[in-house]
């Protein structure tokens, strides 16, 4: 399922020309779902080109979505 979902977003991206062929990617995490998954996607597509960023928003959970990101990007 996680194949295919990877193979679906290469796929959109290659038909609609997304991603330069060099260069850098950022992607700007939040700790949520969506960002997180398009983290996980990106770098498994281009592993050494996907960089992650966030900011501190100061949102009541941010230190647990910093928690969260810092997790994610160290098991990638």
């Amino acid at each position: 399922m996680i194949k295919d979902l990877v193979l679906n977003v290469k796929d959109f991206i290659e038909q609609y020309d997304l991603v330069p062929s060099t260069g850098k990617i950022l992607v700007a995490v939040s700790g949520g779902k969506d960002s997180s998954v398009l983290l996980y996607i990106l770098k498994k597509l281009y592993p050494r080109r996907v960089y992650a960023a966030t900011f501190n928003n100061h949102a009541p959970n941010f230190n647990h979505h910093l928690n969260n990101i810092r997790k994610l990007t160290s098991s990638l």
